[in-house]
């Protein structure tokens, strides 16, 4: 998946004066429509590998999803991407036009700022959905595992990931008071043993 990503962009940077030339709008709009152009292609080169990806996970009955749900899944994060990507290239290219070469010396430190900003706050919105755990020994165990590492107050968030997969995951995100911990829900399915989901909640507290 990333060597077919890599040569995506490769193709992409050759055609992208073509991409350009093709479009008859200012610099700026022409920027924005070889970005997207860009990230509409390069998505689709590498939905072929997410399906054999996902035919794997389905033959060792891992994943749950069908290949059309699991397409539409694909979705709200391309539109991110695309949106994400029309703010940054305006704002870069506007700074370019106004700066030039020295376009960087405010594109540094302004998405610097912008990137500890998104840090900050999308945990709050990733929390959305999910769950606190259940008062169960475990959790009880959990939270004394975070005192002794010094994070007592970082909240665990149970992620609802059983529908889509038997695949076990957990990760942190987040800075300062938005530090979390989320824990998808397989992990408590009965495979597991309270020791390992310790392992993991204290691998997490760790980042």
């Amino acid at each position: 998946g990333t060597l077919v990503t890599l040569a995506a962009l490769v193709v992409f940077t050759k055609l992208g004066p073509r991409i350009a030339a093709a479009w008859q709008l200012g610099r700026v709009a022409k920027g924005i429509m070889v970005g997207t152009v860009t990230t509409l292609g390069t998505w689709a080169v590498t939905l072929p590998v997410g399906a054999v990806a996902l035919r794997w996970g389905r033959r060792y009955q891992l994943e749950k999803q069908d290949y059309v749900t699991w397409v539409l899944a694909q979705w709200p994060s391309l539109v991110s991407q695309v949106v994400g990507l029309t703010i940054a290239l305006t704002i870069l290219l506007l700074l370019a036009g106004r700066f030039g070469k020295r376009w960087w010396l405010v594109a540094a430190p302004l998405f610097t700022v912008l990137g500890a900003v998104l840090v900050l706050a999308l945990p709050y919105v990733e929390s959305i959905g999910t769950r606190q755990p259940h008062q169960t020994a475990v959790y009880e165990r959990i939270r004394q595992l975070a005192r002794e590492e010094g994070v007592g107050s970082t909240p665990i968030r149970i992620e609802t990931m059983s529908d889509e997969t038997r695949s076990a995951n957990a990760y942190t995100t987040g800075i300062g008071p938005s530090a979390r911990v989320f824990i998808w829900d397989t992990f408590f399915d009965g495979r597991f043993t309270n020791r390992e989901i310790e392992l993991v909640a204290a691998h997490e507290f760790g980042h």
